[in-house]
């Protein structure tokens, strides 16, 4: 029984990921968050946020250098990193894949670089939204500065 349950949850998971995340990007968009009072309260003029979260998980037995690899010391518990990427009407937009524990925050973030560049593009449409964010940039063509 457990064994199909499982089976059943690697068939339907990409299913599910494409239907209700990946589209999610495509059809929620900066305008429709605005014009909808849907954004962050203290950073209305961002997208999407962005943080990595700690999965608990039992310690791992094994060797000592195993069970250190998923010691998250600014946390103080054991377990996995994941990066989240949420829109501000609480839609996932992107996880990451699991990584060990004591991996940095920041390397997650630099992993998953490709996603932010890809999803923080402004385009032509987006011209006549205000951006009074602290990052606005003259151009409208990237939404890094």
């Amino acid at each position: 029984m457990l064994a199909s349950a499982t089976h059943a949850r690697k068939f339907v998971s990409p299913y599910v990921y494409d239907k209700y995340v990946v589209s999610a990007a495509d059809k929620v968009l900066m305008e429709t968050l605005v014009l909808g009072g849907n954004t962050f309260r203290h950073y209305p003029c961002a997208p999407y946020l962005t943080d990595v979260t700690v999965q608990q998980s039992n310690m791992h037995t094994g060797q000592m250098e195993e069970p250190r690899a998923y010691h998250s010391a600014k946390h103080h518990l054991h377990g996995y990193k994941v990066e989240r990427s949420v829109l501000p009407n609480a839609r996932a937009l992107n996880r990451t894949p699991h990584y060990p524990g004591s991996e940095a925050n920041i390397e997650i973030f630099r992993d998953n670089h490709e996603f932010q560049l890809q999803h923080l593009l402004k385009n032509s449409a987006l011209a006549d939204l205000a951006d009074d964010g602290p990052l606005k940039c003259n151009t409208l063509t990237h939404g890094l500065c």
